[in-house]
């Protein structure tokens, strides 16, 4: 599994963590064969844009769901959500990275 997809799974189990979804998340710990390409599942991204949708001010997930877009083709979508995570922290290095 490549280092991006590491992160985006690490964030994912966080991210439910977070939430308080501690079942669902201990259950996204066990392995599970990934989708074609390597690309995320879909169910990750619409958690995510679920997660963006609870806290539209997060920079952090608004960065998270751009790699998660990015990873899965999603190119001008992710690009966006760099943009507003920047816009909400300029000095959000990492999101400022993910545009470049």
């Amino acid at each position: 599994m490549s280092l991006v997809l590491r992160t985006i799974f690490f964030a994912s189990i966080c991210l439910l963590w977070y939430q308080g979804n501690l079942v669902e998340a201990q259950t996204a710990r066990k392995p599970r064969p990934a989708s074609p390409a390597g690309k995320p599942a879909p169910a990750v991204i619409q958690r995510f844009r679920a997660a963006v949708k609870a806290n539209p001010r997060d920079p952090q997930l608004r960065n998270a769901l751009g790699l998660v877009l990015a990873q899965s083709g999603q190119i001008a979508p992710a690009i966006d959500e760099f943009r507003e995570a920047v816009r909400l922290k300029p000095d959000f290095t990492e999101a400022w990275s993910n545009l470049a």
